[in-house]
């Protein structure tokens, strides 16, 4: 508890403010003390994966995927390693898996590929990802080819405009209209030197094909294809077939381009998704999938298209499972791949019967979503097949034959939720043990203690192994997985639970470069981020994942084995969170539903009394129904695990005020001092309050963000400020901490960009005045508002768009906090010292004597943040980092951090430098080497001092 002092933590903390910068990540620590996880994200169906090459005229290719969270790139086959990747769009999980349906990437010629986002169209260099030219269009893009002979690429834009762009220089070569604007653009086709484009007119049920000169834009020719019924619709075929396709409700209809001929193809209605092949102008593959209450069947057939009519050829089987068809022709004949979670089949075009068969040495984790794959036939007439296969879990692996090569982690850019749990959690039982013994009588303790002792014996291998390890060590570090494995005496091993949005939870390792620990499926296809309402450590290394369907998933956080799924009655829009005892071990997940005279929940239900006796201690606040507001609630425990909710407060915006966060003090936030030294002795007393709430809003009206700082147990409202000209469309951002909070906007104003404001909290204006904060049994319920704080606030002009912010912290509360920054556009993870964000900077003048002694330097508005030393990444470059979230060490000057979104990176900072336990430069070796050479050269010079000494005594 922060009232209770320790000689030994005012020593700490003047040691710790002798920095007033904040060295982020040490040179030799950097890539040894920290790890990145790239990923690009779940492929998005099976034209955004493909082989290609990555430079005209060789023979190597790389693997190319277009992903959910809008990212490109390429990735070598060999071994799975990211070879380049760019990003083509920003948002969460959900909103970029919306804003990709409108993105694709496509092969074009000598060795690049083209991207396509909305209405940007850009090409890329296949082997090193840099852009060779973008072009923005007017319209949303529907479909684009490349005409090798002509050095074009020709977009469609969905109002029928239709533009060729020169492949070398990004310009506009020609350009046409077509229908006068009044068509829907669908898909182009190549056939000969003709060039097809397939519309749909919105005024009729016709579907129109256009003929297009590649050579100059002219509309050479207009057919109308087919006729839409009431339930058809339009079905995107391969470009390089002759055809255009609509379907019903029971048929596939093919017709060919520039003709009345329709084949009709019938279509079971058990059928729920087929998809189109082709790799060839001849050849048609269709794959199908059809699904019952009891199993799901998949089976193709592939088609031949000759003299402008289309034929039925050979049919893969029927297979009673869920498997994926990738069509490929390297040169060998065109063989189709299917692929399930036990083998891989390969068929050719000629028979029925599969010609190679590739057994896995285990099953796949997860149903196969599709495959991209290439086979070879060599000369003694064996079959090789090499496929990249993306899994109903999120992730992507590479088979090559009938082994699994490698296995990228893409769901991890897909989580919606995080937490840390402590592999060793030994200490916090012992200080809970601890306490527990003060508060006995002499002997009672005394047989605690015994029993502890006799207990700990337990440990004396794994001791014995560890202190082994820790002597090699002096000689050379140890391996990663060694590390694994070992004592973590400093508390540096963490790992971190993900829920990702296929319903999958997996833990990564912090000590050992993000390795995936174990995953778990949860059973559910989509989760997302309004679908969870919390991942929450439960003590003794266990996790609960809750859902907004009232699911309970209880998971052992170390072995990730499931320990319980209890399903309960809970309200979407409910808030979860945990209560603790505070004599005991209990804890309890507790729902408060948002509708008014509604019953909540708790789990699990048991130990009514002891909860009675936690939640008459706590106030219970959410938002208010609606949003328009924070309201608090006191709960009592009923049976069946239900909860008496009261009402006993309510903070509401006005009308013209629309909420954007709301964020509270981290759950560790301990204070080891209560009052600041200033320079002249005096001291300002910190505003202690375990419940503060920030709450942000904003008014659209107005351009103004507002603040509220809450007390959560009484709806006090402490502390206000408003912001004028502000961007409330850009990211508003906050964190709060110990007695302050910082948060980000961007302003509009004359100092025009994004702004970081802090604001410090004392329990008075006046020096050496503790307020209420030195008296016993002070309530919220009884504080006036005359002791509300007294805030003084700064705002600094930061130079980029801050997405996430956070703040460090520590086991005791000692060390200076750093305030951690995502900042996208330098693609870093920043820390800045809580030092040089303090607002009793001097402004306007340098600082006086005293206000040097104290830390204290002259307040410049500009920010300027040196990306060397406070850069938490060093050179990485991180993509798409959305939240941050820390967790203390077992050594006081040392904070866990992990920044997630795209990428995951982890580190560990030392905002007040490593006063506690010697850097990776340290040469141990040395120091046991000169203790030596000091011990023998005693050893050798103590006779001949000792016969110095006797001679001196005879000569006197």
């Amino acid at each position: 508890m922060w009232l209770r002092h320790n000689p030994l933590h005012y020593f700490l903390l003047a040691g710790s403010l002798l920095s007033s910068s904040c060295q982020a990540v040490f040179s030799d620590e950097a890539f040894h003390t920290d790890f990145q996880v790239q990923l690009f994200g779940t492929a998005l169906d099976p034209s955004s994966t493909f082989f290609h090459q990555a430079a005209a005229g060789k023979t190597g290719s790389l693997l190319y995927t277009l992903s959910n969270r809008l990212v490109i790139g390429a990735i070598n086959p060999k071994d799975g390693a990211q070879v380049w990747r760019q990003r083509l769009g920003e948002g969460t999980v959900s909103e970029s898996e919306e804003l990709s349906k409108s993105a694709w990437i496509r092969k074009s010629k000598d060795g690049r590929i083209v991207s396509v986002f909305d209405s940007a169209i850009a090409l890329w260099d296949a082997a090193t990802g840099r852009a060779v030219w973008e072009y923005s269009a007017s319209n949303t893009v529907a479909d684009l080819i490349t005409l090798e002979p002509e050095n074009l690429l020709v977009v469609a834009l969905k109002g029928g405009e239709v533009k060729a762009i020169k492949l070398e220089s990004g310009e506009l070569a020609w350009e046409t209209l077509v229908g006068e604007g009044r068509d829907v653009a669908s898909n182009f086709n190549l056939v000969g030197d003709r060039l097809f484009l397939t519309l749909s007119e919105p005024a009729s049920t016709a579907l129109k094909t256009v003929v297009i000169s590649p050579a100059t834009g002219a509309q050479l020719e207009t057919f109308i294809d087919g006729v839409f019924g009431p339930s058809d619709a339009h079905v995107s075929i391969p470009q390089i077939l002759p055809l255009t396709a609509f379907r019903d409700s029971d048929h596939l209809k093919l017709n060919t381009l520039g003709t009345k001929k329709t084949k009709s193809l019938g279509v079971d209605s058990t059928v729920h998704d087929y998809r189109l092949h082709a790799v060839s102008k001849d050849t048609l593959f269709v794959e199908y999938w059809a699904r019952s209450p009891d199993s799901t069947t998949s089976w193709a057939d592939f088609y031949t298209i000759k003299d402008d009519v289309v034929s039925k050829g050979v049919s893969v089987p029927y297979e009673n499972a869920h498997s994926v068809f990738s069509l490929s022709d390297t040169g060998s004949g065109i063989f189709a791949t299917r692929v399930n979670r036990v083998e891989i089949r390969i068929y050719d075009t000629e028979s029925d019967a599969q010609v190679a068969a590739f057994e896995l040495p285990q099953m796949l984790p997860a149903e196969p979503l599709h495959a991209v794959a290439e086979v070879v036939k060599r000369k003694d007439g064996a079959i090789a097949v090499r496929a990249a296969v993306t899994l109903a879990d999120g992730n992507m692996i590479l088979i090559r034959n009938n082994q699994i090569v490698w296995t990228r982690q893409e769901a991890l850019a897909s989580a919606v939720a995080a937490e840390f749990v402590d592999v060793h959690e030994v200490e916090d039982t012992l200080e809970k043990t601890l306490h527990a013994e003060e508060a006995s009588n002499l002997v009672t303790a005394y047989i605690k203690r015994v029993t502890r002792h006799i207990e700990e014996l337990k440990y004396l291998p794994g001791w014995i192994a560890g202190f082994q390890e820790s002597i090699l060590g002096i000689f050379g570090p140890v391996t990663p997985a060694e590390a694994a494995v070992s004592k973590d005496p400093f508390g540096y091993r963490k790992f971190v639970v993900f829920v990702t949005r296929f319903g999958w939870v997996t833990a990564v390792d912090t000590a050992n470069k993000g390795e995936v620990v174990w995953t778990i499926n949860l059973a559910k296809t989509k989760i997302l981020e309004k679908d969870i309402k919390g991942i929450f450590h439960f003590g003794k290394g266990v996790v609960l994942v809750v859902l907004s369907s009232g699911d309970i998933y209880k998971i052992d956080a170390i072995t990730g084995r499931g320990l319980q799924k209890t399903a309960v009655q809970i309200l979407p829009s409910a808030s979860v969170m945990v209560v603790e005892s505070p004599t005991t071990d209990d804890r309890w997940i507790v729902a408060v539903p948002i509708k008014e005279g509604v019953k909540g929940w708790f789990w699990p239900d048991e130990n009514d009394e002891e909860l009675t006796k936690a939640l008459s201690k706590a106030t219970l606040s959410r938002r208010c129904e609606s949003s328009r507001g924070i309201c608090g609630y006191t709960a009592k425990p009923t049976v069946g695990g239900r909860l008496i909710i009261t009402p006993t407060w309510s903070f509401r915006l006005p009308p013209n005020q629309k909420m954007v966060s709301i964020s509270t003090r981290p759950a560790h936030d301990p204070v080891a001092s209560i009052g600041k030294v200033l320079g002249d002795r005096s001291v300002m007393y910190k505003y202690i309050n375990p419940h503060l709430a920030l709450l942000i809003s904003f008014a659209p009206s107005t351009s103004s963000i507002y603040l509220y700082l809450i007390d959560t147990v009484s709806g006090t409202v402490l502390h206000t400020s408003v912001q004028n000209d502000a961007d409330v469309t850009r990211p508003i951002v906050a964190t709060i901490a110990e007695n302050w909070y910082v948060y980000s906007y961007y302003s509009n104003s004359v100092a025009r960009g994004t702004q970081l404001v802090v604001t410090d909290l004392y329990a008075s204006a006046t020096k050496n005045d503790p307020g209420r904060l030195l008296q016993k049994n002070v309530s919220s319920y009884d504080q006036p508002r005359s002791t509300s704080p007294y805030g003084i606030s700064h705002a600094f002009i930061f130079p980029h768009p801050i997405t996430s912010l956070a703040t460090t912290t520590t086991r005791q509360g000692i060390t200076t906090r750093a305030v951690l920054l995502s900042v996208p556009k330098l693609g870093s993870l920043l820390a800045i010292n809580k030092r040089t964000l303090e607002p009793r900077r001097p402004v306007g003048r340098e600082p006086t004597a005293e206000e040097k002694e104290e830390g204290l330097f002259k307040y410049e508005p500009y920010l300027g943040v040196d990306h060397g030393r406070a850069s938490l990444s060093h050179i990485r470059e991180l993509f798409g980092i959305e939240k941050i979230i820390t967790t203390p060490s077992l050594l006081e000057s040392t904070s866990i951090v992990v920044g997630w979104g795209i990428d995951i990176f982890g580190t560990r900072t030392n905002p007040s430098e490593a006063f506690d336990v010697l850097g990776r430069g340290f040469n141990k070796l040395a120091l046991i080497g000169s203790v030596l050479a000091v011990g023998v050269g005693t050893l050798f010079l103590r006779p001949m001092v000792r016969k110095k000494q006797i001679g001196q005594r005879w000569a006197q």
